[in-house]
């Protein structure tokens, strides 16, 4: 009757007051689902010492919904004072039971768990696996991404793009954005489905639609080389700016290309050094390299040699090949630091080891200039220490043909003398 007047079947419109009443006498009465449905009521107006109560209630009176939700109480300390931290272990215990309850929400909530390690004594992909299998089985539309995932990475389950595009079109059919991205990804790059860039464009548009901004992104691409999609640089513009704007790097890097060199939109130097600093800042090693050529270029900003080395070594540490292939020139010609050949060497190294052919001639020659240098200065130091012991040979033979005066003489016999006279005849000398 509760549920019937809280929905106006029976009554002539929905009667809420009528339906708490009915709920709350049932709930008394020891109606676990009647607790849970009040609870419920309570939790919409912000009641939530009086919901967990209630929810408490109908989880140990066997209520799947009660334990359900209860458990999201108990996890996050919600209705209770503040003393009381929040417990992700115990609150697994009440999952559990609503999932063995066959509650579908809690099986897909268990899988989470499992697969993300969040209280279980230890990340599980089989136990995800299982759980996520189980509620999809009931039509939960994360659980089929949650075993999508599961098969798309090989966790708990053998690896499978076939499976995991099955899994992924569910869920996406139903609007779910992860889903709707990683099957674009999937036809996109043709793994367990035909490859076709059109059906990739259709599903990174429906992600994008959702204000997904990695397949905003993507999208983008598709629409600024035309594939699957009508080329449009201005919708690629639109696209790389809706996810950049979500704070995306790759689209922040992108959408600084365009606005500096694509011929069909309004360019703007200062603003594509805008989104690259963006990017730059977040870590991302090609818009660091790109960064510091701006700097040195003076490309949207004041040239700033300093800063051009900075974000240089920056992307260098992160392996970026060209980056570390600059850094070389630059301490081979002396720009912005001091000429030094060794670090020069070293840079050039570490962007020849990744196959960048320039490098490698030229850390050949920059190895060979050291070497000469390096031969230069030995010759030099030989060269000066043989003057100097000359030097020293002939100031000793003069030494030896200058009869010293009485003084310097009689300074001499004392400085030969054991310390135990020595101290009266200073005295004396004073």
């Amino acid at each position: 009757l509760g549920v019937m007047a809280q929905h106006g079947r029976g009554f002539p419109e929905p009667d809420e007051r009528e339906a708490v009443k009915l709920f709350r006498s049932a709930s008394d009465a020891g109606h676990a689902e009647a607790a849970a449905k009040l609870g419920l009521i309570c939790e919409t107006k912000s009641l939530d010492t009086e919901a967990r109560k209630l929810f408490q209630r109908a989880a140990e009176n066997g209520s799947a919904l009660g334990s359900y939700i209860y458990g999201f109480y108990v996890r996050e300390a919600r209705g209770v004072d503040d003393d009381e931290p929040p417990d992700a272990v115990k609150a697994i215990k009440w999952f559990k039971k609503a999932a063995g309850l066959g509650h579908a929400a809690a099986q897909q909530t268990l899988g989470y768990a499992y697969e993300h390690g969040l209280g279980v004594a230890q990340q599980d992909f089989l136990k995800a696996a299982k759980w996520y299998r189980a509620a999809s089985k009931q039509g939960n539309i994360e659980a089929h991404y949650g075993l999508g995932s599961c098969y798309l990475h090989g966790r708990g389950v053998a690896p499978s793009y076939e499976e995991a595009a099955a899994c992924f079109e569910v869920a996406a059919a139903d609007g779910h954005s992860e889903a709707e991205y990683h099957l674009a990804r999937l036809y996109e790059e043709g793994r367990g489905v035909k490859q076709s860039y059109r059906r990739a464009a259709r599903w990174y548009r429906r992600a994008a639609n959702h204000g997904h901004a990695h397949a905003q992104c993507n999208l983008g691409i598709l629409l600024e080389s035309g594939r699957g999609v009508e080329k449009s640089d201005e919708e690629a513009l639109r696209c790389f700016r809706a996810a950049a704007e979500q704070g995306d790097a790759t689209a922040q890097y992108n959408l600084s290309i365009m606005l500096e060199h694509s011929v069909n939109v309004k360019r703007s130097a200062e603003e594509a050094f805008k989104w690259c600093n963006e990017a730059a800042e977040q870590g991302d090693a090609e818009a660091q390299c790109r960064l510091a050529k701006m700097f040195r270029k003076g490309r949207g900003t004041a040239a700033n040699l300093t800063e051009a080395v900075r974000w240089y070594r920056l992307a260098g540490d992160q392996g970026h090949a060209k980056a570390q292939f600059n850094l070389g020139a630059i301490y081979c010609n002396g720009v912005g630091v001091p000429r030094d050949y060794v670090h020069a060497a070293h840079w050039l190294r570490l962007a020849s080891l990744q196959d960048f052919p320039e490098a490698a001639i030229h850390l050949e020659k920059v190895e060979k200039l050291i070497g000469r240098l390096t031969s230069r200065l030995a010759a030099e130091e030989e060269a000066a220490d043989k003057a100097i012991k000359e030097k020293a040979k002939a100031d000793a033979e003069l030494e030896r043909k200058i009869e010293p005066p009485p003084i310097l003489a009689f300074a001499r016999s004392i400085s030969a003398l054991p310390e135990k006279e020595m101290g009266l005849r200073r005295h004396m000398m004073l």
